[in-house]
């Protein structure tokens, strides 16, 4: 190279170096956004590690389920996962942080199938059946903390939401629009202002896969319960328009967050001391006092689309009214949302017998006028037909007397008694339940529980009576028999009796068998299964737990800090990012190499590095994150990984 290329050079050089931003702010000692102040390198204490997913397999930690694994949505229905994929900003799952929350979501991904395949996966099974497929790293809440899907043995217990819910399902077709709500204004109202609300809060037209639908028919099966939906004509000659909804404030709360999320005002809840009086067909008075709470919603655009949707205003008591004909011909999600609220509100908890181990049949009660009877049966025999769906069944209709009321009209009652056979119980509890009544799912998840647990019993029961048979047609006398199941075989908690009686006797039904075990009454196995657990969650038992391969991977990021969700009804959580502390500034790192963030605990002193070159900005999906971890306690972490060296002892 010549004299002058040379000359040319050093000047583009020095021209150019000030477009370096590191040297700019190394120069002028622009420090306030660079937490390493210039240096290539910095030493900092881990201050914590937060749960976060990543999309591709260079970015982290990837945790994840498969395909077919049901994802539990705040609705009360569940969606396999890989039907979420165009779907999942839209959806709301429930989450667990001491209490059992609803999250949406912020990030959706699936790895390549060559990625997947190239990953361990595992597959488990509780005592109850239930089963996860998901990869080795995946975290499973249990009874030891929170602990990877690989490292789960046999024996332990896992965090759970006992329930069964029905898939969700959802098309384009049309509900409401404009027209037809527009027709159940008034005359004397701003017709067009309550239709500018309405669609405003995107509710017309009102489509089935409309997001804030779920809670629209939440929030009418409650007002066809404890709630009333009316309107008045007030001084002026203007008509008020009124959602009044009733129940505990802890219920309500949770009403009143639906009712605004879907876009409408309400007022503060309120709670008075209320005394009536109820006068019997015989004449006897009966005086109730009490406290009531209840809030309300003035929005007549909602009160016209709930009454268009079907709601009755007015005195329910009084007017004739049915299960809305489009809930009925909808799909079961639908129908599951209608049902459990308007449980929530009439259906009694569950309830057991005189020993406790034995649920009466739930019933449910409502009060209708002499006149009205006739449309009261006619719902009855809705509730009935839609229960069958789900594989409940009435058992019983009752008609009684019930009060005279003040206009001298005179109330009849209509009981409702559902079947408490297991299998109706374990499908109303599981694929129904309560909803906007905490208390009462709580006791129904447990139910649930309890009913699996009892069936699980029974059919052990079975599996050992068969063993027992195998056995004696060899021969074997009853002693060996004994010996067999209670030693050699993990077989259930049979009694040495209940082999005898087995051995010298002719079972003739073996669907009966456990029926009379000796299970503990439902409030005390409920206290030790839920144990350290709150809103219904309960432990169930690890049985089996093997490798498996899964050609695709799928998972997601809820917005809560919690960073879980329930699959498949196990609580599971996602993967880690590393919070750093630099001269007092917190800075968030990327920990390359997959397991790698296996090798940093809280309070070890980690060296962090710039990412540069094609990688200077963001990593993977981790948006910001501009450092990365390379050695951890002075140790090259990539030395750690490769398993050449071990991780010294923080200081």
């Amino acid at each position: 190279m010549g004299q002058f290329g040379a000359r040319q050079m050093g000047k583009r050089r020095k021209k150019y170096r000030w477009s370096a931003s590191r040297r700019k702010r190394q120069l002028l000692k622009l420090w306030a956004k660079d937490p390493l102040k210039g240096s290539p390198r910095g030493k900092g204490i881990v201050l914590k590690k937060k749960g976060v997913e990543q999309k591709q397999p260079h970015s982290g930690i990837i945790k994840c389920v498969s395909p077919s694994t049901k994802v539990y949505l705040s609705s009360g229905c569940c969606m396999e996962i890989k039907r979420m994929e165009r779907k999942w900003k839209n959806n709301e799952v429930f989450c667990y942080d001491n209490k059992i929350t609803s999250s949406g979501l912020v990030d959706f991904f699936k790895l390549k199938k060559s990625d997947a395949s190239n990953r361990t996966s595992y597959k488990i099974i509780t005592d109850t059946g239930r089963k996860l497929r998901a990869s080795g790293d995946h975290p499973m809440y249990s009874e030891r903390g929170i602990i990877e899907l690989n490292n789960v043995k046999k024996g332990d217990k896992l965090a759970v939401m006992p329930s069964t819910p029905v898939e969700y399902k959802t098309s384009a077709k049309i509900i409401a629009d404009s027209g037809a709500v527009e027709r159940h204004i008034p005359s004397n109202s701003n017709a067009k202002t309550a239709l500018k609300n309405l669609a405003k809060s995107n509710l017309l037209p009102l489509r089935m896969d409309n997001p804030k639908l779920p809670k629209i028919i939440r929030i009418m099966g409650h007002l066809f319960g404890d709630g009333t939906l009316y309107k008045v004509i007030d001084k002026y000659g203007h008509t008020q328009a009124r959602v009044i909804c009733s129940g505990s404030i802890e219920d309500l709360k949770e009403i009143k967050a639906d009712i605004e999320s879907i876009g409408f005002h309400t007022t503060p809840i309120y709670t008075k001391k209320s005394e009536s009086s109820i006068t019997a067909h015989d004449g006897k008075v009966r005086v109730i006092k009490g406290y009531s709470s209840c809030f309300a919603c003035a929005s007549l655009g909602f009160v016209a689309l709930l009454e268009f949707l079907g709601v009755p205003s007015g005195d329910k008591t009084s007017k004739p009214f049915d299960i809305p004909k489009w809930i009925k011909k909808g799909p079961l999600w639908v129908k599951e949302e209608f049902l459990s609220s308007y449980f929530g509100s009439e259906l009694e908890k569950p309830r057991t017998g005189r020993k406790g181990k034995t649920f009466h049949p739930p019933s449910l009660a409502f009060s209708k006028t002499e006149s009205a009877m006739e449309s009261g049966r006619a719902f009855a025999e809705s509730l009935e037909e839609v229960l069958c769906e789900f594989g409940v069944n009435i058992s019983n209709i009752k008609e009684s007397k019930c009060a005279i009321r003040k206009d001298g009209s005179k109330t009849y009652r209509l009981t409702i008694y559902i079947a408490s056979s297991h299998g109706n119980l374990k499908n109303l509890f599981g694929k129904i339940g309560y909803r906007y009544c905490k208390k009462r799912q709580t006791l129904a998840m447990h139910a649930l529980a309890y009913i699996m647990h009892h069936q699980n019993r029974m059919k052990e029961s079975k599996k050992a009576y068969m063993r027992a048979m195998q056995l004696k047609s060899r021969g074997k006398d009853v002693y060996d028999i004994i010996y067999e199941l209670k030693t050699k075989r993990d077989y259930f908690d049979v009694s040495e009796s209940q082999i005898k009686h087995w051995f010298f006797n002719d079972i003739s039904d073996t669907d009966k068998l456990g029926r009379t075990l000796r299970i503990p009454p439902f409030e005390s196995w409920r206290k030790k299964a839920s144990e350290g657990l709150n809103d219904g969650l309960v432990w169930e038992k690890v049985i089996g737990i093997g490798t498996i391969k899964c050609p695709k991977l799928y998972d997601l990021t809820t917005e809560k800090d919690s960073h879980n969700f329930f699959a498949n009804g196990f609580l599971t959580g996602n993967c880690v990012r590393v919070q750093l502390s630099k001269n007092g500034i917190p800075v968030t790192a990327f920990v390359p190499g997959t397991g790698s963030i296996k090798f940093i605990d809280e309070h070890d002193e980690v060296l962090l590095e710039g990412l540069n070159g094609s990688q200077g900005g963001a990593v993977g999906s981790m948006h910001g994150i501009k450092y990365k971890v390379v050695a951890v306690n002075g140790v090259s972490l990539s030395e750690l990984v490769k398993g050449k060296k071990e991780k010294p002892k923080g200081a």
